[in-house]
């Protein structure tokens, strides 16, 4: 199972894919990818640096940052024409269940009178 680590501490302590440890600007390992219960060369870690997973993800056909952003429009488009119909069903029940209510009164006053 693959997990986000900070940085790549044990053995080889680099990518598997292009042999890298990428650092941030003060010099500290980057995020990496690493596959626990794998070992690779006798007894390394298979790390994967952030950059070759941001890859291996676009070569399985990750979503692109514009189409994320078309879909989370779309989901946040049915989600207010759901609230909406949400309110407009509650103001149906109630106008239902003044019906109902008022059918019942008749009953009563026609058992009344009768």
């Amino acid at each position: 199972m693959w997990r986000r680590v900070d940085g790549m501490p044990d053995q080889p302590q680099c990518c598997a894919g292009c042999g890298g440890n990428p650092v941030d600007f003060e010099g500290y390992q980057r995020q990496a990818l690493w596959c626990e219960g794998v070992d690779i060369d006798w007894g390394n870690m298979l790390y994967l640096c952030w950059e070759c997973g941001e890859v291996i993800a676009d070569l399985v056909g990750r979503a692109t940052r514009g189409g994320f952003d078309e879909l989370e429009a779309k989901h946040n488009a049915l989600l207010e024409e759901h609230a909406r119909l949400e309110r407009e069903h509650e103001e149906l029940m109630e106008t239902v269940e003044t019906i109902r209510s008022g059918a019942a009164a008749r009953r009563k006053l026609k058992a009344a009178s009768a």
